[in-house]
């Protein structure tokens, strides 16, 4: 799918997501994620998901530093750390 054709369905989703009944609006928090992400997303592409800082603050998680707030130097020495 190229990107022109995944931000058309992400619009179309969001639209179809914002037009259901009070019930099944998201809470606060995953309204306010899917507004930034979407946004970031529709700026920036899928190519990059994982790594774009909007996606990364709400729920991506990362297991190499300094995400994980261990040093490189424990990294290497506790985990066989050798980077990306």
């Amino acid at each position: 799918m190229n990107s022109a054709t995944a931000q058309s369905l992400l619009q179309l989703m969001l639209d179809d997501l914002h037009a259901q009944d009070a019930i099944y609006q998201p809470t606060a928090f995953w309204s306010q994620a899917s507004s930034d992400i979407s946004h970031e997303l529709i700026e920036h592409g899928f190519k990059h998901f994982r790594s774009l800082p909007t996606v990364r603050g709400f729920f991506a998680p990362s297991y190499g530093p300094p995400y994980n707030r261990l040093s490189i130097e424990i990294l290497k020495k506790n985990h066989g750390y050798r980077g990306i």
